[in-house]
C-alpha cells in the first residue's frame, strides 16, 4: 500500500471525527444554555458541585486507552 495514501485516508478519518465531536459539543453547549435559562427563571444556582462531581465520576469510570481523563475533565 501507498504510505502517502494511507496517511491521507487516516487524516480524512480524523477530520470526520473532529467534525462530529465539534457538532456534539455544540449540541451539548446548546442544552447547557437552555438549562441555564431554566435555572435563571427559577432562581436556581448555576453551579451545582454535586452535578459536577457526578460528571467527573462518570468520566473517571471510563476505560480509556489513549485519552487522558484530566483532558476530558477540562472539556466538561
Amino acid at each position: 500500500m501507498n504510505k502517502d495514501k494511507d496517511l491521507e485516508t487516516l487524516r480524512l478519518q480524523i477530520n470526520e471525527i473532529d467534525n462530529k465531536i465539534i457538532e456534539l459539543l455544540e449540541k451539548r453547549s446548546e442544552i447547557v444554555k437552555k438549562i441555564g435559562s431554566i435555572k435563571r427563571e427559577k432562581g436556581l444556582s448555576f453551579y451545582v458541585p454535586e452535578r459536577e462531581n457526578q460528571i467527573y465520576k462518570t468520566l473517571d469510570s471510563l476505560k480509556l486507552n489513549f485519552m487522558n481523563k484530566n483532558s476530558l475533565k477540562a472539556i466538561f
